[in-house]
């Protein structure tokens, strides 16, 4: 029996680094194969597959973002990581991403210049009255360019580069928190 015990440490060894195999770490956290595997059991509710890679990635941005979310001034801390309900992390994480997102795309800069183009260019969206006529629009049937309606068309135009903004955010923060992800 005695003789067994080293194999039983080794057997127990390579199980649990198996069990929670970091994929990808940064500066202060890591994303490991226990992670991803609640990440993936919450995403499947909802209706999403993607591959391990993909998951990696998300999670990455998820880490990343909620960490920038708390440089922002955004939330005040992460979820709790020793939590046994893992699906509860991951949906934390997840409506952290969305928060900072959100952030980002109330903070992206839109010249003034594009805002007043976008006005000119759409006026039938801007009209002062729902029923007037769509052709002939002149100045005075337009609705005031004041904050409220900046702010809109700032909206507008940000929604429209949402995925580039977040793709831009995700590589100056891996580069900011020095990620390496391992081969999945």
């Amino acid at each position: 029996m005695t003789r067994l015990w080293p194999l039983i440490l080794v057997f127990l060894a390579i199980h649990s680094n198996a069990a929670a195999r970091t994929l990808a770490f940064g500066d202060s956290f890591a994303i490991t194969t226990e992670y991803i595997a609640a990440q993936k059991a919450f995403f499947s509710v909802l209706g999403f597959e993607a591959d391990d890679s993909e998951h990696i990635k998300a999670a990455l941005k998820m880490r990343l973002f909620a960490l920038e979310g708390i440089e922002k001034g955004i939330i005040d801390k992460l979820p709790d990581e020793t939590s046994s309900f893992r699906d509860q992390t991951v949906r934390q994480y997840n409506e952290i991403f969305r928060k900072v997102v959100e952030y980002l795309i109330e903070t992206y800069p839109v010249p003034e210049d594009a805002i007043r183009s976008y006005y000119l260019s759409y006026p039938d969206k801007f009209l002062k009255r729902l029923d007037a006529p769509k052709t002939d629009i002149h100045q005075e049937d337009l609705l005031p360019l004041d904050d409220a309606l900046k702010k809109w068309i700032h909206d507008k135009i940000a929604l429209t580069k949402k995925v580039a903004i977040i793709d831009e955010a995700y590589e100056r923060l891996k580069q900011k928190y020095h990620v390496v992800i391992e081969a999945p």
